[in-house]
């Protein structure tokens, strides 16, 4: 666009070489040239500071629509930043706060950048990019107060990889992160906005579903299951299962997420026992015991 709209200028100049006319098309060609920024204002990602920022560059954008309009409509003088007046007073303090506020603008933009940076990396796992065991402990723990004060159930699985150590130590590390990052890129095919999925370390993992009972997570469990089950990928060079123990609670005020984890831990043991890749559901009585 800056290479063509160049080449525009230079032909008007050859041309039709009138200062009114240049000054409209160089004020239409910024205009249009600016025109990516209303992204800021209407992307449906755009922060709080992304939106002021994208409204002053709007408000430029508007700025230079008029003055080429009134290029064409007036006579030379009145719109020539060199010819001293009300017009060239305007347009230099126009000129001086639009590169202050721009140069502000974007170094806000920048840190606001870094800043959110740094929460994903302090919230979420580098390698298969699910949520870390303190962010998805602080997120768990309030899902359980606001389900209990709704009397709603939660659903909790627990995972891991049928003999991980094995494809380690027979295709190597690497494929084991591979092995990691297509696990969870499946799974979260099946996952709703509000479900929590959490890896705990290693190959272990962790899924809170709020609002779903026993036969919603059943079906969503037996649904991964299947969907890992003899899955092939051009990056692998095997296939690999797991195996699930799943657990629903209506939570109250006592219930607390490690027992959830250890009743669910203790179903992954019997779900192993069982054959490996399968789901065993696991149950919390009264006195919040496994049976």
């Amino acid at each position: 666009m800056t290479l063509l709209s160049i080449i525009g200028f230079q032909l008007i100049v050859l041309f039709y070489n009138e200062e009114n006319v240049r000054i409209s098309y160089y004020s239409f060609v910024i205009a249009l040239i600016l025109m990516p920024v209303s992204r800021l204002v209407l992307g449906k990602a755009s922060t709080f500071l992304m939106r002021i920022i994208g409204s002053l560059y709007l408000l430029v954008i508007a700025a230079f629509l008029i003055r080429g309009v009134t290029a064409l409509l007036s006579s030379t003088d009145s719109i020539n930043f060199y010819t001293p007046g009300l017009y060239q007073l305007i347009s230099l303090l126009s000129i001086y706060l639009l590169t202050n506020l721009g140069n502000l603008g974007f170094v806000l933009l920048m840190k606001e950048k870094a800043d959110h940076e740094l929460i994903r990396l302090a919230s979420y796992d580098d390698l298969t990019g699910t949520l870390n065991r303190r962010t998805f402990t602080d997120k768990a723990n309030k899902y359980l107060t606001d389900y209990s004060k709704k009397g709603q159930p939660l659903s909790y699985l627990f995972f891991d990889i049928d003999n991980f150590k094995t494809i380690n130590d027979t295709y190597g590390h690497h494929v084991g992160d591979q092995v990691l990052q297509d696990l969870t890129t499946r799974i979260k095919l099946h996952l709703g906005k509000e479900d929590l999925f959490v890896r705990y370390g290693g190959d272990e993992f962790g899924i809170l579903i709020p609002g779903k009972d026993e036969t919603d997570s059943n079906q969503m469990a037996e649904q991964i299951i299947q969907t890992l089950n003899g899955a092939i990928s051009r990056s692998l060079p095997m296939t690999y299962t797991i195996s699930l123990g799943v657990l629903t609670v209506f939570p109250n005020q006592y219930t607390q997420l490690e027992t959830l984890y250890t009743t669910c831990d203790e179903a992954l043991y019997n779900a192993k026992s069982n054959g490996r890749n399968g789901v065993f559901r696991g149950q919390i009585d009264v006195h919040n015991a496994v049976s």
